[in-house]
């Protein structure tokens, strides 16, 4: 049996570069998961967040436990077959090779525009509808 790449709804939204961050709410509980900059939300602020990824911080603003423990196993899966891990960033390792849960679905929020050249940004957020947090 051969290993499957993992597929998952991925929903891209385009927000305009110089507008006011969106607010974001858990498509299952309605909680507000990503503040519109107003406020400050406690993570995870919904049982079905999976993660949150700010391209602009580069970093995980909230991982749930289990898919933390998945990302080390896959990297290495990915050492032991010959390949760099570090290849992929955490983002693209998480989305490309992880399995996200029974039903997920991720958010991509995508601003662009111009500042002294082309500035692109982006933010995941993803969900796990089938059940809450392990």
């Amino acid at each position: 049996m051969t290993a499957q790449k993992p597929t998952r709804p991925i929903i891209r939204l385009d927000w305009p570069f110089n507008a006011d961050p969106p607010a974001l709410h858990c498509p299952r509980t309605g909680e507000l998961v990503v503040s519109n900059g107003e406020d400050e939300v406690d993570q995870p602020a919904s049982p079905y967040v999976t993660f949150i990824y700010p391209e602009v911080v580069g970093d995980f603003v909230y991982l749930r436990d289990d898919l933390k423990a998945r990302m080390d196993a896959t990297r290495a899966e990915i050492a032991a077959a010959g390949g760099d891990p570090d290849d992929l960033s955490d983002i693209e390792l998480l989305l490309e090779q992880v399995p996200l849960g029974e039903v997920p679905m991720v958010y991509e929020l995508r601003t662009s525009g111009m500042a002294c050249g082309p500035v692109t940004n982006r933010l995941w957020v993803g969900f796990d509808l089938a059940g809450g947090t392990p």
